[in-house]
Order: C-alpha cells, then structure tokens, then sequence
C-alpha cells in the first residue's frame, strides 16, 4: 500500500497542472512557451505511468526504467529549450554540445555504470541537473538583462525557470541519500519529494495563471 500511496502523492496534482496549461495555452501560445506544454504533459504522464506498469506486469518489474526514460526525455527538452531562448551565439554552441555530451553520458552510463531498466541512473541525473541549471541560468541573465525585467513577475519563462531549479537543485542530494544509504520507504524522503513536487507545479501554476500574454514571446 506504501507504493500506491506514494503514486497518488503526485500524479494528481502534475494532471492538474497539464490540463490548467492546456486551458490557458492560449496566454503563451504565441511565442516559444507554447512548447513547454509538451514538458508538462511529459510529468503528468510519467507520474501515471509508474502505476500503470506496476500492475501492468503485476508487480514483477521494476519502474526504474520509467523514471530514467524521463530523466533522458525531460532534460533533453529543458536544454534544446533554454538554447532556443538564449540570444548569446557561443553559449547556444555550447549548450549544443552540452546537449550531445547528456545524451552521449546517458548511453555510457546504462551500458558500464548503472543499468537502464535495473538502476536509478543518479549520475545521468546529477549531469542532466548541473547542465539544465547552468543554460536556466544563462537565460536567467540575458532575462534580466533585458527590458523584460520591469515584469519579470508576469512572464511565464521566469516561473518555469523557477520551479524547475527549485525542484531539481534541493532534490539531487535527497535522491543520492536514498540510493547510497537505502532510504528506500523512508518518511523524510517522501516528505522532500512531496513538497518539493508541490512547490515546483505551484510555481507552473503561478505562471500559467498569473502571466500576461504580451510577455510570453
């Protein structure tokens, strides 16, 4: 029952987030937002799909695989999406080869390291987390270089930005503490997890509702 509860934790709360930006996709649709609806329609369903694998094979496979395909898919998006953003033309290079080098480590990594479909891939993950914090905040500061900033509050790029570090930054030791010392059903880590996952759709949720269209380009 403790793996059931935690699906239910999460999930709901990333479908609700999808289907408000759905709703609303016409305040960012007219500019480069429009494309993170993909992303968030990618975390809803991830969240379902753990539990739909679960009982899909009636308990006998491991999800692992589910999270590491997200992992891959996720943070490819989130880089080949900050460079679209950036106006800097060396850092869109780098970023580039930024993006090769991710997915180049990823496929190292479940052949040598840790297996695709057995193992939690921390070290795609920890690379995936330092290369998508570095290009958010590259744009963070041609953002808030540019005149944009004076409503820097009602772009929708900035709340995203926003959930995105503040999920992923605090979440990266919490996730090598489960795996290195065994915290596998352990009460702090689901509370991390948990609120962490509220704060980052809270934030999404803030720009999808809170953002006015003229700033969404």
């Amino acid at each position: 029952m403790e793996i059931i509860t935690e699906f239910l934790r999460i999930k709901y709360l990333a479908l609700l987030v999808a289907i408000v930006a759905t709703i609303r996709y016409s305040s960012f649709s007219h500019g480069r937002a429009k494309y993170f609806l993909f992303s968030l329609w990618l975390i809803a369903i991830t969240e379902f799909s753990y539990e739909f694998v679960f009982y899909l094979f009636d308990h006998k496979v491991k999800t692992r695989f589910v999270g590491n395909t997200y992992v891959i898919l996720q943070f490819s998006f989130y880089i080949l999406w900050y460079r679209s953003l950036l106006i800097n033309e060396r850092r869109k290079r780098f970023f580039f080869f930024s993006f090769l080098l991710f997915l180049i480590f990823g496929v190292v990594n479940s052949i040598l390291f840790q297996n695709f479909y057995e193992d939690t891939q921390t070290y795609t993950y920890s690379l995936g987390v330092l290369l998508v914090a570095l290009v958010i905040f590259s744009f963070l500061i041609e953002f808030l270089r540019s005149e944009r900033i004076i409503k820097f509050d009602r772009s929708i790029f900035f709340w995203f930005s926003l959930g995105i570090l503040l999920f992923h930054i605090p979440f990266l030791p919490f996730r090598y503490v489960k795996e290195l010392l065994g915290f596998k059903t352990n009460d702090i880590y689901r509370f991390a997890v948990n609120s962490l996952n509220i704060i980052m759709h809270a934030c999404f949720l803030i720009g999808i509702l809170w953002s006015q269209k003229k700033y969404n380009s």
